[in-house]
């Protein structure tokens, strides 16, 4: 991948009777909702806004946190924390056996017959296949 990212991006959708139907104005980038898990934990919220004036202009908004900025440190690395939690006996971030167990049943047929492999070029976005694996949606790339 071009650079190293884990996020949740929930893509909202567009409330029925659209506000500004029939002035022009464009219903412009969906509004959603991402957790940016790592390197750089935080969430975002992303939604369009009428600029404040009597003309209608529609504004993209990003309301922002960031656990770094809010706090002024990086929170621990994952096996760093799970250490941590292990030794002070804390089994908030571990799981019982029977999901170990379930968990297993739900991969096993996977991994018995795992199908092809698509190759692709380092520092990209993955094969044209990762496209048609999730259509009629998209990746979020940015």
């Amino acid at each position: 991948m071009p650079r190293r990212t884990t996020q949740i991006i929930v893509v909202l959708r567009d409330a029925p009777g659209y506000l500004f139907e029939g002035t022009g104005i464009d219903r412009g980038v969906a509004d959603h909702l991402s957790i940016m898990i790592q390197p750089d934990e935080g969430i975002s919220l992303a939604f369009n806004a009428k600029e404040p004036g009597p003309e209608i202009r529609i504004k993209p908004v990003h309301m922002t946190f960031s656990y770094a900025e809010s706090f002024n440190a990086q929170p621990a690395e994952a096996y760093e924390r799970l250490l941590h939690d292990a030794m002070e006996a804390d089994h908030t971030l571990f799981i019982r056996e029977d999901e170990v167990e379930r968990s297993w049943e739900i991969v096993q047929p996977i991994l018995d017959d795992p199908g092809p492999v698509y190759p692709y070029n380092a520092a990209t976005w993955g094969p044209e296949q990762a496209i048609e694996l999730i259509a009629p949606r998209r990746w979020h790339l940015h």
